[in-house]
């Protein structure tokens, strides 16, 4: 029982790693380098937002797979002989199904989705993580990459 424990622990720490980051100050190496868009505009709307990735266990495998190996490890332990065997199946798939839902848990986190009036007369719209916060009447450059990926930082003048 202690070593299908410390494959659950193991699954929740690894999995803690799989959040996405969508802060105004965090850049992957691959933007290293990447011409930018850079438009003058100020916030008009600012409201909070949730986050979230599927539950299914194709989308969520280190969760599924941890729970899975966990369920059927505990499911072995219960009867004996066919009784063991739907135990250790229902268990697996028990854990799979438990497992990927808590891999959404894990990657579940908060945003603010932010409305830019530019300059030049256009609305743009960017969901990013709320540190920083910025303000509704703060100016603001919003920024998109090659890839058209977005996000607003903060317009000094």
């Amino acid at each position: 029982m202690k070593s299908g424990i410390v494959l659950a622990v193991l699954g929740v720490v690894v999995c803690t790693g799989c959040a996405r980051q969508s802060s105004s100050d965090t850049y992957s190496s691959a933007h290293v380098g990447e011409s930018t868009q850079s438009y003058p505009g100020v916030i008009i709307s600012a409201r909070m937002v949730t986050v979230e990735d599927s539950a299914s266990i194709t989308q969520n495998p280190i969760g599924s797979i941890a729970g899975g190996v966990v369920g059927a490890y505990a499911g072995s332990h219960v009867g004996k002989g066919k009784g063991q065997t739907l135990a250790t199946v229902g268990g697996a798939v028990g854990g799979a199904v438990a497992g990927a839902h808590a891999e959404k848990g894990l990657k579940t986190r908060d945003a603010v989705e932010y409305v830019v009036a530019l300059e030049n007369g256009d609305s743009m719209t960017v969901i990013q993580d709320p540190k920083p916060l910025f303000n509704v009447g703060q100016k603001v450059w919003f920024i998109t990459g090659q890839q058209g990926r977005a996000r607003v930082i903060p317009r000094q003048e």
